[in-house]
Parts: C-alpha cells; structure tokens; sequence
C-alpha cells in the first residue's frame, strides 16, 4: 500500500490486559503523527474511533502506519515484548 509516495501498513493489535493503552483515550496516547487508529473491534462491534475513545483489554486495535512507526505504535499498544511477540499482525 502507498501513502503520500511511502510504504504504509495496517496492523492489527489485541490489546493485553496489562497493555499501557488500556484505560486511554486515543488522543492521549502520543501515537505518531504518521500513524492513525481506524478501527476498533470490540465484542464483535466495529468501532470508528475519535481522539476521545477509550481502550481496553481485549479491544482488537486496527492502525494505518508508516513502516517507520510501526515500533512506537508496538511500545504504545503492547509495551516492550519481546521481539517475534504474536500480539501484532502486519497486514
């Protein structure tokens, strides 16, 4: 996928129960300017988030990113896991 003339992913996290994003608003969590959530799967509902939306354990997280971002986005939603960690899928 292209965006603005770069390479772009989406990602798919779950979020953990011990994830640094539960509890926090999107607007709060100081994703990368070239990052953007744009879904949330949440029970089986689909979500479209705003800076206000909050998270939670279990909530499956759906980012358009930079390639270069992606390891922010990783530390923001998962935390410091080890690398090869499931948890993050690129798509």
């Amino acid at each position: 996928m292209s965006f603005e003339g770069a390479s772009a992913h989406l990602l798919e996290v779950t979020l953990a129960e011990d994830s640094p994003a539960c509890g926090q608003p999107i607007g709060e969590l100081g994703l990368p300017r070239e990052s953007a959530i744009v879904a949330i799967v949440r029970r089986d509902h689909m979500i479209i988030p705003d800076p206000e939306t909050l998270l939670y354990a279990g909530d499956e997280v759906i980012v358009l990113a930079m390639v270069e971002s992606e390891r922010a986005i990783q530390t923001i939603l998962v935390g410091d896991n080890p690398p090869g960690s499931p948890t993050s899928t690129p798509h």
